[in-house]
């Protein structure tokens, strides 16, 4: 926000720095951002509304009323995929992979609903904790046979519709 002055008894011929005509006599006048006004003169460059002596925020050198800075900001704001609110502030998370954003306390588990904080995992854009993604989606280990759990750091070799351990050798071809 920008201090503003508001000045009724002018004797200068300073121009106004919106229609630069001269701003003289007992014409209400403000002074803001450096430079004097006609009172009609000082309005928002978006939306065109008087400002008078009410807030503003200066853009581009320019006067914007409270409404139209704030629809601005948030126009640039990241909205959350759970909650469908704006993220405001700096504590959330993007999945980049996803294009998705998220706030911390939004990022639940697709599956149980219990807060995720920490590791997780996506499929199909959808976040699970790595309980739940081990027990939905871990294949058993054709030469173990236990689940290869993805969540303990195992990765997956995947070779004709078998899957491995991926320090093991793939199993035979068949006939």
């Amino acid at each position: 926000r920008t201090a503003l002055q508001k000045q009724n008894d002018t004797t200068t011929m300073d121009p106004c720095a919106q229609c630069g005509k001269p701003v003289e006599g007992t014409q209400r006048t403000l002074v803001a951002m450096g430079a004097k006004w006609h009172a009609d003169c000082f309005q928002c460059e978006h939306c065109k509304k008087k400002i008078g002596t009410e807030p503003f925020f200066t853009r581009e050198e320019k006067p914007w009323c409270d409404k139209c800075n704030t629809e601005a900001v948030n126009a640039t704001l990241p909205t959350c995929a759970a909650c469908s609110k704006l993220i405001e502030d700096t504590n959330y998370t993007e999945l980049v992979k996803e294009g998705k954003s998220y706030h911390l306390a939004c990022m639940a588990c697709v599956h149980c609903n219990n807060p995720i904080k920490g590791k997780y995992f996506t499929k199909k854009g959808q976040m699970y904790c790595p309980t739940d993604f081990d027990d939905l989606f871990s294949q058993p280990c054709y030469a173990c046979k236990t689940k290869i759990l993805r969540s303990a750091g195992n990765r997956i070799k995947a070779v004709r519709n078998s899957h491995s351990h991926d320090q093991l050798d793939p199993p035979p071809a068949g006939p």
